[in-house]
Formats: C-alpha cells, structure tokens, sequence
C-alpha cells in the first residue's frame, strides 16, 4: 500500500501513535488512552481483579472469570491482562454466532496490544 496515497490526517494519526507507544504503555490507563486514540472505548486490568474471592481473586470488575474456567490457577490469573472492550454498534451481530466481527481498528489495536504485553503475560480481550 502507498502510504503517500493516504489521506494526511490517517498518516498522523499512525505517526501519533507510533510515538505514543514509543513513550510506554506502562499503566491501566495507557492502555485506555491507547484504545482511544483508535476509537475504541477499552477497560485494562489484571486478570486477578475480575476472579471472585472464593478463587483468590479480588472480584473488582466484571466480566467475572472463574479459576477452573477461565484460568489454571491463582497465578495465571494475575499474569493476565483483560481488556474489556465496548463495541461500537457498527460491529454488532444480531445473533449469536462462533465469530467476533470486529472493525480494521479493533483487529489493529488488538495486535498492537499483543505486542506490547511482556512475555509473561497472556492478554483476553473480552465484551462489555
């Protein structure tokens, strides 16, 4: 593809956010600020905070994941990072179906959080 062939404002918006990830993605609310800047509305937090107390976990958040379920143990859960995302109408399917539809944007941000994850840490993307 022909980046010169992109629109100016699409060719700043990837450089803005080459440089934002450049800067670090250290905290919860980097990872928010990050899914703003695609257009996606996101919740990161460890996965510990969304296992209930009878598991271990601190039970903070929903979507509330179990420990034989969703995760191995207590430890896996914390090395998990959860992004809760909000889909925007545009990406909702009427019925249920095996596939999650999502946006260029979606897939993008995705694969760039993936990238950015240390290697310890498994990342589940999740439905608000």
């Amino acid at each position: 593809m022909d980046l010169l062939a992109q629109p100016l404002a699409e060719r700043q918006q990837v450089v803005f956010i080459k440089l934002f990830v450049l800067g670090g993605i250290q905290t919860e609310q980097d990872f928010v600020d990050l899914g703003a800047l695609f257009g996606l509305t996101i919740q990161a937090h460890s996965g510990i905070d969304h296992v209930t107390a009878a598991d271990g976990g601190y039970e903070r958040y929903t979507p509330v994941l179990d420990i034989p379920t969703d995760f191995a143990d207590v430890e896996e859960a914390r090395h998990t990072l959860v992004i809760v995302e909000t889909l925007p109408d545009s990406v909702l399917f009427p019925w249920e179906f095996p596939l999650l539809f999502a946006s260029s944007a979606q897939n993008s941000l995705r694969c760039l959080i993936r990238k950015l994850a240390p290697a310890n840490v498994n990342v589940l993307f999740a439905e608000a």
